[in-house]
């Protein structure tokens, strides 16, 4: 039977970490007479300034926002293949550090291998802008640092991001929503070629440093039944390797921590961090979220760099109520859990200031967190809440000190999560 025309998808979610975000899609199905789809996407959300949901000053902080254009088409090339055609009209990207806009497109090839098998190959070209930063969040040698040598350097001129990228994923799992049996399993290369480009910059051209760079990632998770409750064991890991002068750019080292990540630590601040000092610019009211991170009290400030290499497990142990004979309570369930993992620096030109001997005491070179949460199947979406502790800042040892004064870290941390978050 042939499917509607038109079809229309809205979703909401909110977390602790990430703010309100909500999304929406018009597909048009049917193309041509063929089974080919045309989608438009739009994504916008609300940042939070501060980690918690009672803050007065959780109201609108900056927006980031995302609109694209899609186009699939099926059987391309045979069966097995589908055709996507994407075409990304601007997305606004806010991290605790930094804030990137983009525009580009790409094209790529899913190829079912199997039946829980599937292979997707593209290649994609981006032009990025860097429109507010932290100085002490970039590397020696970053390319983004020839555009803040200049005055009134940001933000910054577009400059080309090509990448050409292969995702494999099997999935062995009975059932997706509800799992409690099976693996799923995942692999993603990209390789960003050396590209060079002038950039028109006040009344002379710049040239930013070269970029080329190999990333993997990797994802392992299994699932078994024990009894009514479920173990859940999930590793992943990653390293990109530069294969110029210059590190990997800021947007594309990896970065570790908060909600469905290392739960017991505010969001991307695990791994590598620099020494910056203060800085004292009158912003406006709205300020951004990097710009309350890197701005307050302190005369000094660490801020994270991320890394090109991470590592984390996670142990799981989720009880529903009914197993412990709570017969009215379907759809609620009990979290037990144990983070482990960190982000570190190996393959670059340069250093940072969490590297220098004399912190080598004191910072852990392998974070851990545990904690409890509560799960629960609502009319709106899953609802995740987590109380999860930060092992390593508790008691009074020397590390523990300076991890709760100098990198700001907490014992506890409560995440939160509802509906869907893109």
């Amino acid at each position: 039977r042939e499917h509607k025309r038109w079809a229309f998808e809205l979703g909401a979610g909110l977390s602790t970490d990430q703010g309100v975000r909500t999304f929406g899609r018009a597909s048009r199905r049917n193309l041509w007479g063929l089974a080919h789809r045309l989608d438009l996407i739009g994504q916008i959300g609300v940042d939070y300034s501060t980690d918690t949901l009672i803050d007065y000053r959780n109201i609108a902080q900056n927006l980031e926002g995302r609109a694209a254009i899609e186009y699939t088409a099926p059987r391309f090339i045979g069966r097995p293949h589908t055709l996507i055609l994407d075409a990304l009209v601007r997305e606004r990207l806010v991290e605790r550090t930094w804030e990137l806009a983009r525009s580009g497109g790409g094209a790529a090839l899913d190829t079912r291998l199997h039946a829980k098998s599937q292979l997707r190959t593209a290649a994609r070209l981006e032009y990025r802008q860097l429109l507010e930063v932290e100085a002490s969040a970039l590397l020696e040698g970053e390319p983004w640092l020839v555009y803040l040598e200049e005055d009134s350097g940001l933000p910054s001129p577009a400059r080309v991001h090509p990448v050409l990228s292969a995702f494999f994923v099997h999935d062995s799992r009975a059932n997706r929503i509800q799992t409690r049996l099976g693996h799923v399993a995942s692999l993603r290369t990209e390789y960003v070629p050396l590209v060079k480009w002038h950039t028109p910059f006040a009344d002379r051209d710049l040239q930013s440093p070269p970029v080329e760079f190999l990333k993997a990632e990797a994802r392992l998770g299994s699932f078994l039944a024990l009894g009514a409750t479920t173990l859940h064991v999930s590793s992943l890991g990653g390293h990109a390797r530069t294969l110029s002068l210059s590190p990997v750019p800021l947007e594309d080292r990896f970065v570790l921590g908060g909600t469905g990540s290392m739960r017991g630590f505010a969001r991307n601040t695990l791994g590598p961090r620099n020494l910056g000092a203060r800085v004292d610019i009158d912003w406006p009211d709205a300020i951004a979220p990097v710009i309350e991170y890197t701005v307050r009290d302190d005369p000094d400030r660490w801020a994270p760099t991320g890394g090109d290499t991470y590592a984390m497990t996670t142990v799981e142990w989720l009880i529903p109520w009914t197993s412990l004979g709570m017969k009215s309570w379907d759809g609620y369930s009990t979290s037990l859990f144990v983070d482990a993992g960190n982000v570190w620096l190996f393959n670059t030109p340069a250093s940072v200031s969490s590297q220098a001997p004399k912190y080598a005491d004191l910072i852990p070179a392998v974070r851990v967190s545990s904690g409890i949460g509560l799960r629960i199947d609502s009319p709106v979406g899953p609802l995740q809440l987590d109380l999860a502790s930060n092992l390593q800042t508790l008691g009074q040892s020397e590390r523990a000190r300076f991890l709760r004064t100098d990198w700001e870290e907490v014992p506890f941390r409560v995440h939160l999560a509802l509906g869907a978050l893109l």
